[in-house]
């Protein structure tokens, strides 16, 4: 990722100030969120991390085309298209000729990347140089997918060249016509002409790199496959609006999935998985836009869980999976033999063992959710205007008060809330969580002091076991909105009177004003929690 763009300002400049017209996105310290972009810089600069390590994994090599145009274009627009599962790569024909080189029917390259096809452009044209190094590949035991080539798009030689492709491309793709013959072998490689690739793959036996099934349909979901010496890193993210509930299916076996979590830095060791094959099915539950990375880097443990039920309703590896309102539960490897599972509901939650032994794990009754209702204070600190505070009856938009002042307001409001929990609620094996439901749009939290941290996406969720106590309570929340509201209400008033500076008028005074604030609902939600060793298991 590049950030394009951050213009200087003066110190005393208001906001927003000088901008890049042909920017999507505006870079500097006057923006309103700025004090809180560490945290989204954090997430970026662990993804970017992670993404650097190792070697792509690609079964596909697509040959770009040498007659124009030439770029290799996004997966949707790929020809032949890229079946779901696998990745692909793009090569050059000077790659392909100066580095290609097949060992035991891969097709390598000198630092180490390998590929399982060499797929042509739909295209008849090809320069005879490229295509001699198209046959020594099938020579040695490549599979090269691609339509018979007819002529050179190149003038050199001409017309002998158009002559040396129709000969070489006769040689190699022998009666194979695309219609009724789609294939011919030459040498220890082969030539395949109108199959899908998918079928070309499948018979090989090359199952799909990654794939996945959602609970209730077609997940939305794309993956990066990178390998270092013996680690497997794949990047899985949901591209939808949706929380998405999966069933997925890596190209690994033996090892243990591990789930690192780049917008908090977490690692969870996943105690739900099985092989299959050359497989590792695992579950995944994926927030709105959410990513994961799903890491292999040590072997499997002997006995571990290969099922869930709760109260007899299989969670994970089950067609009964389409079953709504489930409880959430997550099982996490702990050392040794130890599992922690964390339970959003009451029951009996039965973990069947991959040596076929059944242990269940009881968890008793769950407080109800603390619904942080009623009236709170928020002090204004935008920024353009002094210090205003105030009282809140409820949580709106303050798009919605009646005072000019918090309706086009853009930059920070603290909103602080004193609540009470009941000791009972906090019984042993029990955590705590802070949901504060649509925040629009950056929230940084403390609660009885504590700084909690940032949050910056849905869902705005944390985990406040360790700070949360019995009695009365102080969360404060400081919000962050965009600077719109403020430009708009700067044009229903005088030049004079203006907060805002800027040298494009982006917003005129009719443009919709932006959710801004603190919407909720803000709960406190209890969730069940055990350790327990598989090995006591019956």
């Amino acid at each position: 990722m590049s950030i394009n763009g951050y213009p200087s300002q003066s110190d005393n400049a208001s906001g927003p100030g000088w901008s890049y017209a042909y920017c999507v996105d505006d870079w500097n310290r006057h923006n309103t969120w700025w004090e809180y972009a560490h945290a989204w810089f954090d997430y970026l600069t662990r993804c970017q991390y992670l993404l650097q390590q190792g070697l792509f994994q690609a079964d596909l090599c697509y040959l770009i085309p040498e007659s124009v145009p030439n770029a290799v274009p996004g997966r949707e627009f790929m020809r032949p298209s890229v079946p779901d599962g696998y990745s692909y790569d793009g090569c050059s024909a000077e790659v392909l000729r100066k580095d290609m080189t097949v060992d035991k029917g891969y097709l390598s390259l000198p630092h180490g990347i390998h590929y399982r096809v060499l797929v042509l452009p739909e295209r008849d044209v090809i320069v005879p140089e490229t295509l001699r190094k198209v046959v020594s590949v099938i020579k040695h035991g490549a599979t090269v997918v691609g339509s018979k080539p007819k002529a050179s798009p190149s003038l050199e030689n001409h017309p002998h060249c158009d002559v040396e492709v129709q000969r070489i491309a006769d040689e190699v793709w022998g009666k194979c016509d695309g219609k009724f013959v789609l294939e011919n072998s030459f040498g220890k490689g082969r030539v395949v002409w109108g199959k899908e690739l998918a079928t070309v793959l499948s018979t090989m036996g090359i199952e799909p790199d990654f794939s996945c099934t959602g609970r209730h349909q077609q997940p939305s979901v794309m993956y990066i496959h990178k390998k270092l010496h013996d680690c497997d890193i794949y990047f899985v993210s949901n591209q939808s609006n949706e929380i998405q509930e999966l069933e997925c299916k890596f190209r690994v076996a033996g090892k243990v999935p591990e789930l690192w979590f780049p917008d908090t830095g977490e690692i969870r060791r996943q105690a739900v998985f099985r092989h299959r094959g050359q497989h590792t099915v695992t579950p995944l539950r994926l927030d709105q836009r959410g990513s994961v990375f799903v890491v292999f880097r040590e072997p499997a443990p002997k006995t571990r869980v290969e099922s869930v039920k709760c109260d007899g309703i299989h969670l994970f590896f089950d067609a009964a999976t389409t079953i709504t309102n489930q409880p959430i539960v997550e099982i996490q490897q702990l050392e040794g033999d130890w599992v922690h599972i964390a339970a959003s509901e009451t029951g009996n939650y039965e973990l069947g063992l991959s040596d076929g032994r059944e242990m269940v794990v009881s968890i008793p009754a769950i407080a109800k959710p603390l619904m942080l209702s009623g009236a709170w204070q928020v002090c204004f600190s935008t920024g353009t205007s002094a210090a205003k505070s105030m009282s809140f009856s409820e949580l709106i938009s303050w798009t919605e008060h009646g005072d000019p002042e918090v309706k086009f307001a853009s930059g920070t409001a603290t909103y602080i809330k004193e609540f009470y929990v009941p000791q009972e609620s906090l019984a042993e094996d029990t955590m705590s969580f802070l949901e504060l439901g649509r925040v629009k749009n950056v929230a940084r939290v403390k609660i009885n002091g504590k700084d909690m941290g940032v949050l910056w996406k849905p869902p705005f969720r944390l985990d406040a076991t360790r700070v949360v106590m019995p009695g009365t309570n102080l969360l404060e929340v400081r919000v962050a909105n965009l600077w719109p509201n403020r430009l708009i209400g700067d044009q229903l008033v005088s030049q004079e009177e203006r907060r805002t500076s800027s040298d494009l008028p982006y917003y005129p005074q009719d443009w919709p004003l932006y959710e801004s604030g603190l919407l909720g609902p803000v709960q406190i939600r209890f969730v069940g929690n055990r350790k327990v060793r598989i090995s006591d298991a019956h």
